[in-house]
């Protein structure tokens, strides 16, 4: 009995302690200040604070960082759905503005890469190579001429402007039987490209595409082929399927919304908006028939994997930002790359595997960019000459 009195005086005192712990603040600056000066009053107090820490600490664990990141997007970016018939950006206004921040990070742990421990390599690994070529849109056709935006298109009758070439008074102008000529549009880095095909199809083109297409469509069938990335809003026409060939796959429609993603050395990936697709694997035949609001790419096998998807996250890019989703640090540095034209350098092979959620305005500058990326505590990243560097926080720029 008397150690279980004492254990009940003990915690009555804790609980007395604590209580004059949240009653510090009402204390005058000299009343404060005389409990500083006596040595073990301030020693008490330190250690009081320490286990009060504790105590907050297992009451309210530290976020999780991924739960946070789901419930911003249920929040403030799902909402954007049902926003756009309005127009109003992916981004609300009070969450950025002209003067705000212009880009949102949130920073994760890195997902350990599976296997070993990966060191720091002697060469620097290139994500990302700039194109020293003039970056201009070209206009190029199977009889070898060409031209880029902005020059006179008279001759082949093209209403060609900076921003948007309508290529849909030419089908007007085609003999029925007149073998059709292919022509072939160019974006450059860092810019996109509206183009109207001669069915009126409206075809937004990402960065560093290609799109090939006849000057006017059979009977049967129309037919477009895309290298990079491209949002299609197809003209319906239950008689003349429009389809479009890209290195992996073919995607057959009659009339919808849809984003094809198929640069060189990436998985394709097919999203369907709205409307109903089939896509065919050129790899193996195989076949599957989308539905509004899912994605389709291969997996490492060459087979497809299908799944719902929030299409926001597939076609921010022509809205203006830049949407990555936990996507590998190296995917999303390609998409910077690719967009600001520069080259980008990783110095350890570890950071292959980091995974990032990265909203950013594509109008920011690449200085900008970089700023944001520093925000990530497990990343340096600082410019080099015409690119970029990225390393592990804790390695030394040499």
């Amino acid at each position: 009995m008397g150690e279980e009195n004492n254990d009940k005086v003990k915690n009555r005192l804790l609980m007395d302690a604590f209580e004059g712990m949240e009653r510090l603040e009402a204390l005058t600056d000299e009343e404060f200040q005389q409990l500083l000066a006596d040595d073990e009053l301030r020693h008490d107090m330190s250690l009081l604070e320490a286990v009060n820490q504790t105590l907050l600490r297992r009451r309210f664990p530290s976020p999780d960082a991924e739960q946070m990141w789901q419930q911003f997007r249920q929040q403030h970016i799902l909402p954007v759905k049902e926003r756009r018939k309005s127009k109003v950006r992916v981004i609300a206004a009070s969450l950025l503005s002209a003067a705000a921040v212009l880009a949102l990070v949130f920073m994760l742990q890195p997902n350990a890469r599976e296997g070993s421990d990966s060191a720091v390599t002697d060469e620097p690994l290139m994500a990302f190579t700039r194109d020293t070529t003039p970056q201009v849109v070209r206009l190029s056709d199977d009889q070898g001429h060409e031209q880029v935006a902005g020059q006179a298109a008279e001759k082949q009758n093209v209403r060609m402007g900076e921003m948007v070439a309508d290529f849909s008074v030419l089908d007007d102008m085609a003999s029925p039987n007149e073998t059709a000529r292919w022509k072939t549009i160019s974006t450059p880095r860092g810019k996109v490209y509206k183009v109207i095909l001669p069915d009126k199809t409206q075809v937004l083109m990402n960065a560093d595409s290609k799109l090939t297409f006849p000057e006017h469509f059979d009977a049967k069938e129309r037919v477009v082929k895309l290298e990079g990335e491209a949002f299609f809003t197809v003209t319906k026409n239950a008689h003349q399927p429009f389809i479009v060939e890209s290195e992996k796959v073919r995607t057959h429609v009659l009339g919808t919304e849809f984003n094809l993603r198929a640069y060189p050395s990436s998985s394709p990936h097919v999203t369907l908006v709205s409307g109903q697709v089939v896509v065919d694997n050129l790899m193996n035949h195989e076949r599957v028939t989308m539905k509004p609001g899912q994605d389709v790419t291969l997996n490492k096998q060459q087979r497809f994997d299908v799944s719902a998807v929030d299409t926001e996250y597939y076609i921010q890019w022509k809205e203006g930002y830049f949407y990555f989703d936990n996507l590998p640090l190296v995917e999303v540095l390609k998409e910077l790359g690719r967009w600001y034209n520069v080259d980008i350098r990783i110095t350890d092979n570890s950071l292959m595997s980091y995974r990032l959620h990265f909203i950013a305005d594509r109008s920011a500058s690449i200085d900008q960019v970089v700023e944001n990326l520093n925000g990530f505590s497990y990343l340096q990243v600082y410019k080099n000459g015409d690119g970029i560097v990225v390393s592990p926080k804790s390695v030394q720029r040499k």
